[in-house]
């Protein structure tokens, strides 16, 4: 039963996915948010629900270009503030023309940005 449901789940991400009028060519989907998409010879990442252009593969990650969210761990949770609240973020990346999260750290305050992916070519 699992089984059939995970696929229907995937199935539906990528009809999500191909709902959108895309600029170019869908290369991979990264996530449920965004795509590397080609068009004219040129690779880059695009958000999958209006378009947004983060920029070519070569900036390694999409966050890079993304809005961020950064709040105390204790946000997230309320029993988190019994552990070590003060030396961990949740840093959440959003698109900055449609608002769809594309991505979610927790990390240690003073680490600089944490890396999902790095692309170079296709």
């Amino acid at each position: 039963m699992r089984k059939k449901q995970a696929k229907k789940q995937a199935a539906n991400k990528i009809q999500l996915i191909a709902e959108v009028e895309m600029t170019g060519q869908i290369i991979i989907p990264v996530g449920d948010a965004v795509a590397v998409v080609r068009q004219n010879n040129r690779l880059f990442f695009e958000c999958t629900r209006c378009s947004n252009d983060y920029g070519d593969i070569s900036i390694g990650d999409p966050k890079m270009n993304a809005i961020m969210r950064e709040k105390s761990i204790s946000e997230v949770n309320p029993w988190n503030k019994y552990g070590k609240a003060d030396q961990f973020v949740v840093r959440e990346y959003y698109c900055p023309k449609c608002g769809i999260m594309i991505s979610a750290n927790m990390q240690k305050k003073d680490e600089p940005l944490m890396m999902d992916m790095e692309l170079s070519k296709l």
